[in-house]
Protein backbone atom coordinates (compact mmCIF):
# COMPACT_ATOMS: atom_id res chain seq x y z
CA UNK A 1 0.00 0.00 0.00
CA UNK A 2 1.25 3.83 -0.73
CA UNK A 3 1.57 6.08 2.33
CA UNK A 4 2.31 9.17 -0.21
CA UNK A 5 6.66 8.23 0.27
CA UNK A 6 7.12 4.19 0.07
CA UNK A 7 5.13 1.02 -0.89
CA UNK A 8 4.37 -0.52 3.01
CA UNK A 9 2.76 -4.08 3.65
CA UNK A 10 0.46 -3.72 6.54
CA UNK A 11 -0.67 -0.05 6.63
CA UNK A 12 -3.70 0.72 4.40
CA UNK A 13 -3.27 5.17 4.31
CA UNK A 14 -5.90 7.17 2.61
CA UNK A 15 -4.44 9.97 0.97
CA UNK A 16 -5.41 13.59 0.65
CA UNK A 17 -5.06 15.14 -3.45
CA UNK A 18 -3.55 18.29 -4.46
CA UNK A 19 -5.50 20.53 -6.59
CA UNK A 20 -4.84 23.94 -7.92
CA UNK A 21 -8.33 24.86 -8.98
CA UNK A 22 -10.25 24.03 -5.69
CA UNK A 23 -11.22 20.62 -6.82
CA UNK A 24 -12.50 20.54 -10.44
CA UNK A 25 -9.18 18.89 -11.25
CA UNK A 26 -6.53 17.03 -8.90
CA UNK A 27 -3.95 14.81 -9.16
CA UNK A 28 -1.66 12.34 -6.63
CA UNK A 29 1.20 9.85 -7.76
CA UNK A 30 3.21 6.86 -6.62
CA UNK A 31 5.86 5.01 -7.27
CA UNK A 32 4.92 2.84 -10.03
CA UNK A 33 6.28 -1.16 -9.67
CA UNK A 34 7.20 -2.71 -13.32
CA UNK A 35 4.77 -5.35 -14.05
CA UNK A 36 2.11 -5.11 -10.88
CA UNK A 37 -1.54 -4.69 -11.45
CA UNK A 38 -2.51 -1.55 -9.26
CA UNK A 39 -5.60 -0.78 -7.49
CA UNK A 40 -7.18 2.96 -6.85
CA UNK A 41 -9.53 3.73 -4.02
CA UNK A 42 -11.99 6.85 -3.95
CA UNK A 43 -13.90 9.08 -1.46
CA UNK A 44 -14.48 12.46 -1.30
CA UNK A 45 -15.92 14.88 1.31
CA UNK A 46 -16.99 18.27 1.38
CA UNK A 47 -16.61 20.79 3.73
CA UNK A 48 -19.86 20.13 5.19
CA UNK A 49 -19.04 16.94 6.01
CA UNK A 50 -21.00 15.04 3.22
CA UNK A 51 -19.03 12.06 2.07
CA UNK A 52 -19.21 10.03 -0.40
CA UNK A 53 -17.17 6.41 -1.22
CA UNK A 54 -17.05 5.20 -4.43
CA UNK A 55 -17.79 1.36 -3.78
CA UNK A 56 -15.89 0.55 -0.25
CA UNK A 57 -13.50 2.17 2.67
CA UNK A 58 -13.39 -1.18 4.38
CA UNK A 59 -10.16 -2.10 5.34
CA UNK A 60 -11.43 -5.61 4.93
CA UNK A 61 -12.37 -5.02 1.21
CA UNK A 62 -9.24 -3.35 0.54
CA UNK A 63 -7.09 -5.87 2.08
CA UNK A 64 -8.71 -8.16 -0.32
CA UNK A 65 -8.55 -5.80 -3.64
CA UNK A 66 -12.40 -5.70 -3.75
CA UNK A 67 -14.79 -2.43 -3.98
CA UNK A 68 -11.84 -0.66 -6.42
CA UNK A 69 -12.80 2.19 -8.15
CA UNK A 70 -9.80 1.92 -10.76
CA UNK A 71 -7.11 -1.19 -11.75
CA UNK A 72 -4.57 -1.08 -14.26
CA UNK A 73 -1.17 -2.79 -15.08
CA UNK A 74 1.66 -0.83 -14.73
CA UNK A 75 4.43 -1.92 -17.63
CA UNK A 76 7.36 0.15 -18.36
CA UNK A 77 9.43 -3.00 -19.64
CA UNK A 78 10.32 -2.75 -23.45
CA UNK A 79 9.46 -5.87 -25.44
CA UNK A 80 12.02 -7.44 -27.45
CA UNK A 81 11.31 -8.57 -31.32
CA UNK A 82 13.52 -11.64 -33.05
CA UNK A 83 13.44 -13.58 -35.83
CA UNK A 84 13.48 -17.29 -36.19
CA UNK A 85 13.41 -17.99 -40.30
CA UNK A 86 15.01 -17.18 -42.00
CA UNK A 87 18.20 -18.01 -39.91
CA UNK A 88 20.64 -15.39 -39.28
CA UNK A 89 23.82 -15.45 -41.66
CA UNK A 90 21.60 -18.35 -43.56
CA UNK A 91 22.72 -19.41 -47.11
CA UNK A 92 18.94 -20.09 -49.16
CA UNK A 93 18.48 -21.31 -52.99
CA UNK A 94 14.82 -21.24 -52.66
CA UNK A 95 12.50 -18.11 -52.28
CA UNK A 96 11.06 -18.20 -48.66
CA UNK A 97 7.80 -16.88 -48.53
CA UNK A 98 7.19 -16.57 -45.10
CA UNK A 99 9.56 -15.24 -42.56
CA UNK A 100 9.07 -15.74 -38.51
CA UNK A 101 9.68 -14.12 -35.27
CA UNK A 102 8.67 -13.60 -31.72
CA UNK A 103 8.13 -10.64 -29.88
CA UNK A 104 8.95 -11.26 -26.25
CA UNK A 105 8.23 -8.85 -23.16
CA UNK A 106 11.27 -8.36 -20.88
CA UNK A 107 10.15 -7.12 -18.04
CA UNK A 108 9.50 -8.54 -14.39
CA UNK A 109 6.01 -9.78 -12.80
CA UNK A 110 2.79 -9.24 -15.15
CA UNK A 111 3.56 -7.31 -18.36
CA UNK A 112 1.01 -6.18 -21.09
CA UNK A 113 1.88 -8.15 -24.01
CA UNK A 114 3.01 -8.06 -27.28
CA UNK A 115 0.78 -5.79 -29.37
CA UNK A 116 2.27 -5.34 -33.05
CA UNK A 117 5.71 -5.65 -34.92
CA UNK A 118 6.74 -3.94 -38.17
CA UNK A 119 9.25 -5.06 -40.31
CA UNK A 120 11.94 -3.92 -42.24
CA UNK A 121 13.36 -5.43 -45.07
CA UNK A 122 16.66 -4.09 -46.80
CA UNK A 123 18.46 -5.83 -50.01
CA UNK A 124 22.20 -5.02 -50.98
CA UNK A 125 23.09 -1.39 -51.83
CA UNK A 126 24.10 -2.29 -55.26
CA UNK A 127 20.09 -1.27 -55.86
CA UNK A 128 18.54 1.77 -56.22
CA UNK A 129 16.18 0.50 -54.60
CA UNK A 130 17.01 -1.03 -52.02
CA UNK A 131 13.49 -1.13 -49.29
CA UNK A 132 10.82 -3.66 -49.85
CA UNK A 133 7.39 -1.49 -49.24
CA UNK A 134 4.12 -4.13 -49.51
CA UNK A 135 4.64 -4.96 -53.09
CA UNK A 136 7.79 -3.11 -54.82
CA UNK A 137 11.38 -1.85 -53.72
CA UNK A 138 11.65 1.72 -53.00
CA UNK A 139 14.36 4.14 -51.93
CA UNK A 140 13.52 5.02 -48.36
CA UNK A 141 12.91 2.62 -45.65
CA UNK A 142 9.31 1.05 -45.34
CA UNK A 143 7.48 -0.32 -42.07
CA UNK A 144 5.70 -3.61 -43.19
CA UNK A 145 2.90 -4.85 -40.86
CA UNK A 146 3.28 -8.42 -39.99
CA UNK A 147 0.90 -10.94 -38.48
CA UNK A 148 0.99 -11.63 -34.59
CA UNK A 149 -0.69 -14.68 -32.73
CA UNK A 150 0.55 -14.01 -28.92
CA UNK A 151 3.89 -13.91 -28.73
CA UNK A 152 4.72 -15.26 -32.45
CA UNK A 153 4.59 -12.78 -35.68
CA UNK A 154 4.89 -14.16 -39.41
CA UNK A 155 5.62 -11.67 -42.74
CA UNK A 156 3.91 -13.82 -46.07
CA UNK A 157 5.22 -11.70 -48.24
CA UNK A 158 2.53 -12.92 -51.34
CA UNK A 159 -0.20 -12.07 -48.43
CA UNK A 160 0.56 -9.20 -47.38
CA UNK A 161 1.37 -7.70 -51.40
CA UNK A 162 -2.16 -8.37 -52.26
CA UNK A 163 -2.01 -12.24 -52.78
CA UNK A 164 -0.23 -12.76 -56.36
CA UNK A 165 2.35 -15.38 -56.14
CA UNK A 166 4.42 -13.19 -59.03
CA UNK A 167 4.94 -10.70 -55.97
CA UNK A 168 7.76 -13.50 -54.95
CA UNK A 169 9.51 -12.92 -58.08
CA UNK A 170 10.03 -9.23 -57.86
CA UNK A 171 11.20 -9.57 -54.24
CA UNK A 172 13.69 -12.24 -55.48
CA UNK A 173 14.52 -10.70 -58.88
CA UNK A 174 18.08 -10.75 -58.08
CA UNK A 175 19.95 -14.36 -58.15
CA UNK A 176 22.45 -13.62 -55.89
CA UNK A 177 21.43 -11.37 -53.33
CA UNK A 178 22.24 -10.48 -49.84
CA UNK A 179 18.82 -9.19 -47.42
CA UNK A 180 18.44 -7.99 -44.23
CA UNK A 181 15.77 -7.88 -41.72
CA UNK A 182 14.80 -5.18 -39.28
CA UNK A 183 12.02 -5.19 -36.56
CA UNK A 184 10.48 -3.27 -33.85
CA UNK A 185 8.11 -4.69 -31.11
CA UNK A 186 5.40 -2.99 -29.38
CA UNK A 187 3.50 -3.93 -26.05
CA UNK A 188 -0.10 -3.01 -25.27
CA UNK A 189 1.03 -0.60 -22.89
CA UNK A 190 3.22 1.57 -25.63
CA UNK A 191 6.61 0.80 -24.72
CA UNK A 192 7.98 0.33 -28.24
CA UNK A 193 11.81 -0.67 -29.14
CA UNK A 194 13.73 0.84 -32.11
CA UNK A 195 14.14 -0.95 -35.03
CA UNK A 196 17.31 -3.27 -34.85
CA UNK A 197 18.91 -5.67 -37.43
CA UNK A 198 17.73 -8.81 -36.37
CA UNK A 199 19.11 -11.32 -39.31
CA UNK A 200 21.36 -10.88 -42.57
CA UNK A 201 20.31 -13.99 -45.26
CA UNK A 202 21.61 -14.80 -49.07
CA UNK A 203 19.80 -15.89 -51.56
CA UNK A 204 21.48 -17.16 -54.22
CA UNK A 205 20.54 -19.64 -57.37
CA UNK A 206 23.39 -19.53 -59.55
CA UNK A 207 25.35 -22.71 -59.91
CA UNK A 208 29.11 -23.03 -58.91
CA UNK A 209 31.75 -24.29 -61.19
CA UNK A 210 34.92 -26.61 -60.48
CA UNK A 211 37.57 -27.85 -62.90
CA UNK A 212 40.68 -30.52 -62.60
CA UNK A 213 43.82 -28.99 -63.17
CA UNK A 214 46.00 -32.34 -62.58
CA UNK A 215 46.13 -34.98 -63.32
CA UNK A 216 45.69 -33.11 -66.80
CA UNK A 217 42.65 -34.43 -69.42
CA UNK A 218 44.12 -36.54 -72.02
CA UNK A 219 47.40 -36.92 -70.48
CA UNK A 220 49.65 -40.06 -69.91
CA UNK A 221 50.81 -41.27 -66.84
CA UNK A 222 52.85 -44.08 -65.07
CA UNK A 223 55.18 -44.45 -62.17
CA UNK A 224 53.34 -43.73 -58.53
CA UNK A 225 51.83 -40.65 -60.67
CA UNK A 226 49.52 -39.16 -60.39
CA UNK A 227 49.82 -38.76 -56.13
CA UNK A 228 47.42 -36.15 -55.62
CA UNK A 229 44.39 -34.91 -57.77
CA UNK A 230 44.06 -30.54 -57.97
CA UNK A 231 41.57 -28.44 -59.09
CA UNK A 232 39.96 -25.04 -58.60
CA UNK A 233 36.18 -23.64 -58.17
CA UNK A 234 33.99 -20.68 -58.41
CA UNK A 235 31.35 -18.88 -56.75
CA UNK A 236 30.85 -15.44 -57.06
CA UNK A 237 28.31 -14.50 -54.08
CA UNK A 238 27.39 -17.30 -51.28
CA UNK A 239 30.53 -18.95 -51.31
CA UNK A 240 31.51 -22.77 -51.63
CA UNK A 241 30.44 -25.47 -49.35
CA UNK A 242 32.13 -28.23 -50.23
CA UNK A 243 33.87 -30.37 -53.43
CA UNK A 244 33.00 -33.92 -54.02
CA UNK A 245 34.78 -35.80 -56.45
CA UNK A 246 34.05 -39.48 -58.05
CA UNK A 247 37.30 -41.83 -58.99
CA UNK A 248 36.60 -44.48 -61.46
CA UNK A 249 39.17 -47.13 -63.42
CA UNK A 250 35.96 -47.95 -65.63
CA UNK A 251 35.42 -51.30 -63.77
CA UNK A 252 35.94 -50.12 -60.39
CA UNK A 253 35.31 -46.68 -58.40
CA UNK A 254 37.48 -45.44 -55.37
CA UNK A 255 36.19 -44.94 -51.73
CA UNK A 256 39.09 -43.80 -50.54
CA UNK A 257 40.98 -45.92 -48.97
Amino acid sequence: YWDGTNWQTDSITWLTVGTSDNFANWLSSASWIDGKYHRIWLRVTDKAGNKTVYNTESSVDIGNDNGYAVKFLYDASTPTSSVDYPVDSGNYDVKIQTYTGLCQETGPGTQAGASEVKIRIRRSDKNTNRWWQVDSWITSAYDNSTDLTGTAWDFDIVEKGGGNPAILDTFYENDEETYEIYTRGKDYAGNQETFKLVATFIYDVVKPTTSVSYPVNGNYYTSNEPTIIKGGFYDGYSGIDFVKVRISSGSYYWTGS
